[in-house]
C-alpha cells in the first residue's frame, strides 16, 4: 500500500516536472537573451576607456575626412 502511494506520488511529480519544463521553453530564450545583454555590459564597462578613444578617433576621421569634402567640392559656375 504505501508503496503505491509513493509510486502515484512520483509518477504525479514527474508528470509536473516534465509538463514544467516543457512549458517553459520560452523562458530559457529570455534567460539567454538577459546572460549576453549582461555579458555586454559587462565588456562594455571593461574595455570602457577602449571603446570611448574608438568612438573619439572614428568621429574624428569623419571631422576630417568631411572637411575635405567640403573643401574639396566643386562650385558651380
Amino acid at each position: 500500500m504505501l508503496f503505491q502511494q509513493m509510486n502515484v506520488w512520483c509518477n504525479y511529480v514527474w508528470f509536473k516536472l516534465k509538463n514544467f519544463f516543457e512549458s517553459e521553453k520560452g523562458a530559457v530564450d529570455i534567460i539567454a537573451i538577459v546572460v549576453m545583454i549582461g555579458i555586454v555590459v559587462l565588456v562594455a564597462v571593461v574595455f570602457k576607456d577602449r571603446l570611448i578613444e574608438l568612438v573619439n578617433h572614428l568621429f574624428d576621421v569623419l571631422d576630417t575626412s568631411s572637411e575635405d569634402v567640403i573643401k574639396n567640392a566643386p562650385t558651380e559656375n
